[in-house]
C-alpha cells in the first residue's frame, strides 16, 4: 500500500486527505501540522462555482456552505488603502454556480471533523527530506522520528517549507 505524506492542515491538505478517502484511493495517508491544535485563523473564503463542485464531492456544499455562506455578486479589486480600483461583476460566471463566501473557520473545522483521526499528526514539523526517485522520499521529523514515503504533497501554504526543500528558493 503507498503511502502519503500530506504536510499542512489548512484547507488543501484535508480537503485532500478527504478526496483521496472517498475515491477509494488505496493508500495510507498521514497528515502533519506544525500548529499544536487547529484554531480559527483567517476570516472568510469565496468560493467559486467550479470549487463548489469540489465541495460537493466532499459532500459539504449542501451542508455547511448553504447554512453558513452567502451569495456574493461582486469582487472589489482595492488598494491596502481601501481605494477601490475596480469592481469586477460575476453574473457572467453564474452558469458554473453562484460564487459564496463563507467563514474560514467554519469551512476548515468542517473539513478536519471528516477526517479519519489517526491520520492527523499535530505540534509536528519536517526537520530534513531525502529525495530518492525510485523510492518516494525519506522524511525525518522535527521529533528524530524517520519514516519512508512515495509521496510528499506540500500543502503548507503561500510560504512553504517544504516546497523550498524540495525544489530550492
Amino acid at each position: 500500500m503507498k503511502k502519503i505524506l500530506i504536510v499542512g492542515g489548512g484547507i488543501a491538505g484535508p480537503a485532500l486527505a478527504i478526496q483521496l478517502k472517498k475515491h477509494g484511493v488505496s493508500c495510507e495517508v498521514t497528515l502533519i501540522e506544525q500548529a499544536p491544535e487547529f484554531k480559527n485563523i483567517g476570516y472568510g473564503i469565496a468560493v467559486w462555482g467550479n470549487g463548489r463542485n469540489v465541495l460537493r464531492e466532499i459532500g459539504i456544499d449542501q451542508g455547511v456552505v448553504t447554512r453558513e455562506g452567502y451569495e456574493i455578486p461582486w469582487e472589489v479589486f482595492e488598494t491596502p488603502g481601501h481605494k477601490i480600483l475596480q469592481t469586477f461583476l460575476l453574473d457572467r460566471f453564474k452558469k458554473f454556480g453562484p460564487t459564496i463566501a463563507i467563514p474560514r473557520a467554519i469551512f476548515h473545522k468542517t473539513l478536519i471533523d471528516q477526517l479519519d483521526p489517526g491520520i492527523v499528526r499535530l505540534n509536528t514539523k519536517i526537520a530534513s527530506i531525502t529525495k530518492n526517485s525510485r523510492e518516494g522520499v525519506e522524511v525525518v521529523f522535527s521529533n528524530g522520528e524517520t519514516h519512508k514515503y512515495d509521496l510528499l504533497v506540500a500543502a503548507d501554504g503561500i510560504h512553504s517549507w517544504t516546497r523550498e526543500q524540495v525544489f530550492g528558493p
